[in-house]
């Protein structure tokens, strides 16, 4: 999946939920097909220095624009992402924290989160599939003045065979992605 299909992907998944519809069931059934999510009438890209935030303008239900910072770690030799960290809003309108991993992670430790010199925040994985698990946690006031004042962040993901992955990420540009998220 691109950068940016994975943008809108997420965007969904955080804003809208996930939809689904089959066609054959509808055709063959009195019940209305599941309405589409709405598509958007514009969309933007803007890079606050590691993040890349992805905002995108709805006409309908009602007009609205919908962002998304998103920071990426890809494996340099195929280009491959292994960790994606989202920063938006969920479905309660209440900004929301998301960890997305490859497969082969201890479900049961979760994500483990150190923002500059603060403790460890543990965050649960709420999914995984056959190609990705996802962690989520709300960004409560705490967290946002960490992110905000501190110029690193430290993720651990626990696997499953005992072999961590620990990532140090600058936390450089965050600041732009949460005043644009709210």
């Amino acid at each position: 999946m691109t950068g940016r299909g994975f943008a809108k992907w997420v965007s969904t998944v955080l804003v809208l939920g996930a939809t689904t519809s089959v066609a054959s069931a509808a055709e063959t059934s009195s019940v209305p097909p599941a309405p589409q999510p709405p598509k958007p009438i514009r969309s933007e890209i803007v890079n606050y220095d590691n993040w890349r935030l992805v905002c995108e303008e709805y006409a309908e239900p009602a007009k609205k624009t919908v962002c998304v910072g998103i920071l990426q770690i890809a494996k340099k030799e195929t280009g491959e992402t292994l960790f994606t960290w989202n920063l938006g809003l969920g479905a309660d309108g209440a900004p929301v924290s998301t960890f997305v991993t490859l497969t082969g992670v201890s479900v049961a430790q979760g994500v483990e989160l150190r923002v500059g010199s603060t403790p460890v925040r543990k965050v649960g994985f709420a999914t995984c599939e056959p190609t990705q698990c996802v962690a989520r946690a709300p960004i409560d006031a705490a967290l946002r003045k960490d992110l905000i004042e501190a110029d690193k962040a430290e993720i651990t993901i626990h696997g499953s065979t005992g072999r961590n992955m620990k990532l140090e990420l600058a936390l450089k540009g965050v600041d732009g992605v949460l005043a644009a998220i709210k």
